[in-house]
């Protein structure tokens, strides 16, 4: 994820932008894998965030899934986040169903969170899980 401006100690407000993929086990056969563009914003910090985003994924078939996520459970241990985010996928593919993406950010310098700049960037494994 991308923080613009960068995360510094105390929260303020930030834009997140992200890109990621995803390589699925679906219930539909002919879904394989997509790609994901992540937007938001709220007051973030490096130790506290309360923001909301959205997901748009297209998928291996060109059908997409547009997703808001409501509702996260965020700890972030020195600019290191442990992050479980819910919401519902709004439109698209999988219309209706709930939606829960945990996954860890890894921010390879936490000092960043005291410089002028902030964290700028924390990459990470994550799921996505759609009932």
């Amino acid at each position: 994820m991308h923080f613009d401006p960068g995360l510094r100690l105390l929260p303020r407000q930030v834009g997140i932008s992200g890109n990621g993929a995803y390589n699925c086990v679906s219930t539909d056969p002919t879904i394989t894998s997509g790609t994901s563009v992540v937007t938001g914003s709220g007051s973030l910090g490096c130790l506290t965030s309360d923001g909301a985003t959205t997901e748009t994924i297209t998928w291996n078939t060109g059908e997409q899934s547009h997703l808001a996520y409501t509702f996260a459970i965020i700890v972030q241990p020195g600019g290191e986040a442990v992050v479980v985010v819910l919401g519902t996928v709004e439109s698209g593919k999988f219309a209706g169903s709930v939606i829960a993406s945990p996954g860890a950010q890894v921010t390879l310098n936490p000092l960043q969170c005291l410089s002028p700049t902030g964290v700028e960037l924390i990459t990470g494994p994550s799921t996505l899980i759609i009932t």
